[in-house]
């Protein structure tokens, strides 16, 4: 399988594609909108719902393709880890 990664994207050895996507994965669009829809942002969402609370919109877009938002996404993502995470939370409630 020939990837084309997105900007921030992490490249995957072929052990790598072989042994973590699930079978039913079976393109690689597929697999960015699995990526998507990562953990940490349902695991946000879902303990905002446990408390009432209205839920993120992570950027109203999707953030598998290369655009602008996803470029605005990892770039926020990448601050979060300095520990600053204003950019992060601004991202997640545009």
């Amino acid at each position: 399988m020939k990837m084309n990664y997105p900007y921030g994207a992490t490249p995957l050895d072929r052990d790598e594609i072989n042994g973590l996507k699930p079978g039913h994965i079976t393109t690689q669009g597929e697999l960015n909108e699995v990526e998507a829809a990562n953990i940490a942002r349902l695991m946000a969402n879902i303990l905002l719902k446990q408390h009432n609370q209205k839920t993120l919109t992570w950027g109203a877009t999707t953030l598998s393709k290369d655009t602008d938002t996803r470029k605005e996404y990892i770039q926020a993502l990448r601050e979060a880890d300095k520990n600053n995470f204003a950019p992060l939370i601004a991202f997640a409630t545009s």
